[in-house]
């Protein structure tokens, strides 16, 4: 079978458990798009955020990217 030709993945187990999954190149391209795209909705959801509402004063970078991780873990 060739991988880089079928939307099939493989599972790579390790102890009984999956521990990879191989994807061919396609599929892995169109997640990384999907990937690309959420991080820019996720840069103009910020700017949104902040010129709604430019009272609440400047945050730090690392405070508002933990504060984004941790609104896309729940959406997930």
């Amino acid at each position: 079978m060739k991988v880089s030709y079928t939307t099939e993945e493989l599972a790579v187990v390790k102890n009984n458990r999956p521990g990879a999954v191989v994807i061919s190149i396609t599929e892995y391209e169109q997640i990384k798009q999907l990937a690309d795209l959420v991080e820019d909705l996720s840069i103009a959801q910020m700017v949104h955020e902040r010129v709604a509402d430019d009272d609440r004063g400047l945050l730090d970078y690392d405070d508002y990217a933990a504060k984004r991780k941790a609104k896309m873990k729940r959406a997930v």
